[in-house]
């Protein structure tokens, strides 16, 4: 995406992108502009883990903790404990979700980061019932459908 986006919760993103590295892991990345403070971030990450940091690590082989401002594991953080960050970080699990279905027809998401569209044929009581127990959930592109995947 190379065309500005405004998010209406104080965010704009301007670049959105998949990396692969040699050993084929993929991580997506955000670029995204604070409407109120003018500061440019980046979330980047994948399907367990992102990150909010200052530069592009990444791509510019920066040092991780040098630009490090706040680590995110998908798995202990709903979205409403991501405070400030939290705009950034569901569209970077829905920009995550939408990558990984492209690239390898499956992705693993945390069931309180599976974003309502996902899931709205069921209805969310029912998606709810469905997810109790559940440690997370696999979404696959062909066939359409989604594990649910028991806590151990």
């Amino acid at each position: 995406m190379t065309e500005k986006e405004h998010n209406h919760q104080g965010f704009e993103i301007t670049e959105r992108i998949c990396a692969a590295v040699k050993t084929g892991e993929k991580y997506a990345i955000i670029k995204a502009v604070c409407s109120k403070t003018n500061e440019t971030v980046w979330v980047t990450g994948d399907d367990r883990v992102c990150a909010v940091t200052r530069e592009d690590f990444l791509r510019n082989k920066l040092p991780y903790n040098s630009v490090l401002i706040q680590e995110i594991h998908l798995e202990d953080h709903t979205p409403e404990s991501v405070g400030r960050w939290q705009p950034l970080i569901k569209d970077f699990v829905e920009t995550m979700l939408k990558l990984y279905m492209k690239y390898d027809g499956l992705v693993h998401v945390y069931p309180w980061w599976v974003p309502e569209e996902v899931y709205a044929h069921l209805g969310k009581d029912i998606f709810d019932q469905m997810c109790v127990g559940c440690d997370h959930i696999i979404l696959y592109a062909e066939p359409q459908g989604m594990d649910f995947v028991p806590k151990k």
